[in-house]
């Protein structure tokens, strides 16, 4: 099954600043204990906290991938809508998916959610689905590269793209 992770390299910048200043505090609190060892503990700390944030508040992506690797394709777009409606409904917690979350994605959560219920309609055989899918995506995500991708094959196959040419 396609995935498709594009990094989004300014989102890192939370994620550095955020393992920074774990390590200063790290530095204050144990004295002496040696720069490297307050990164290890400042950068664990952050996985640590990153780690309990997903499963908190991203467990319906979560579920809705592994339903998705499973290829139980139902199964996964009832967790991916879930995953829409919670990050639609927070989109701050999805702007701010870097610093929480350590996932420096170019997409948000909500886009994801929809590419990856439209990816799994067609799975299904609900190629209408997933079309109106991907054009949701890109009409709430102009740029999602994965949607204007997964929008031309879809339409490169269908079938008045098999006509002959006029002319």
């Amino acid at each position: 099954m396609p995935v498709v992770r594009q990094l989004q390299w300014m989102g890192l910048i939370p994620q550095f600043v955020a393992i920074a200043v774990l390590a200063v505090i790290a530095h204050v609190v144990l004295p002496n204990k040696g720069i490297p060892i307050d990164i290890f503990i400042a950068a664990l700390l952050y996985l640590i906290f990153c780690r309990v944030m997903r499963a908190k508040f991203a467990r319906d992506h979560k579920n809705g991938m592994r339903a998705f690797h499973a290829q139980k394709f139902q199964d996964a777009i009832s967790h991916f809508e879930a995953s829409y409606r919670f990050f639609s409904a927070h989109r701050s917690v999805d702007t701010w998916r870097s610093l929480l979350f350590g996932v420096a994605s170019v997409n948000p959560y909500r886009i994801i959610a929809l590419c990856n219920m439209a990816f799994c309609y067609g799975q299904t055989g609900d190629g209408q689905r997933a079309v109106k899918f991907y054009e949701q995506a890109l009409q709430e995500e102009p740029n999602c590269a994965l949607a204007k991708a997964s929008l031309n094959m879809l339409h490169s196959i269908s079938p008045t793209s098999n006509a002959a040419p006029s002319g």
